[in-house]
């Protein structure tokens, strides 16, 4: 997957003409899942980054991204009547090159392809009422003293959007990335691996982008 996301950016920014690329920033939210049991509630998170899109001449592009995000999830339970709730969360630089489709000089556009997100750091956190109903007590650790965490995150993602203007061109991105990593894996006993879990993200991200000489 990282060599395909290699030749595929280095292949577009070789063959696309200098009139047709920008550069620009992007910034929004993420809603992030795990599938895993027990981790039901998701993980909200800004996310935000910086991309070049590179227009092929006609209705095919690409648009490709650098983008921090933060992914995760959460749960609750009950122990001798007290709610406890949990989460984990992972800070990534995600890189993604979407291959963009636009029908003619509609403002709408389909994006799709593949993603690779490199591991920053990675929380797990506790929640509980101390003794006696007292005040909350919050616990954090790093990720290493209970779940394996993957360096490298692979997905697919793919989504619609608005593109207008044209030497300033702003935009507005629906996505989902399916991920096809076990992202965590959960350390049981004997410091065996279990309960492997994938992310699935969906964001909503605004940008501006300003077109190169020419454009």
């Amino acid at each position: 997957m990282r060599r395909f996301l290699s030749i595929l950016i280095l292949a577009a920014l070789t063959a696309a003409p200098l009139q047709g690329q920008s550069l620009g920033l992007h910034a929004g939210a993420s809603r992030s899942t795990m599938n895993v049991d027990d981790f039901d509630d998701p993980h909200f998170a800004p996310a935000g980054g910086l991309s070049a899109d590179i227009g092929f001449g006609g209705w095919l592009g690409l648009s490709v991204r650098g983008s921090y995000m933060q992914k995760g999830a959460g749960g609750e339970l009950s122990i001798q009547g007290v709610p406890v709730t949990y989460g984990i969360e992972a800070d990534y630089i995600e890189v993604s090159a979407l291959l963009t489709a636009r029908a003619g000089n509609s403002p709408l556009r389909l994006l799709a392809g593949p993603s690779a997100a490199f591991v920053r750091t990675c929380t797990t956190s506790v929640t509980f009422a101390g003794e006696g109903g007292g005040s909350t007590v919050s616990e954090s650790s790093d990720c290493e003293d209970g779940a394996d965490v993957a360096s490298i995150d692979y997905g697919v993602t793919g989504g619609v959007g608005f593109v207008v203007g044209n030497r300033i061109r702003y935009s507005l991105d629906v996505l989902y990335t399916m991920g096809l990593t076990d992202a965590f894996t959960e350390k049981g006993a004997a410091g065996q691996s279990t309960d492997p879990g994938k992310h699935g993200v969906a964001m909503v991200v605004a940008g501006v982008s300003f077109a190169l000489a020419g454009g």
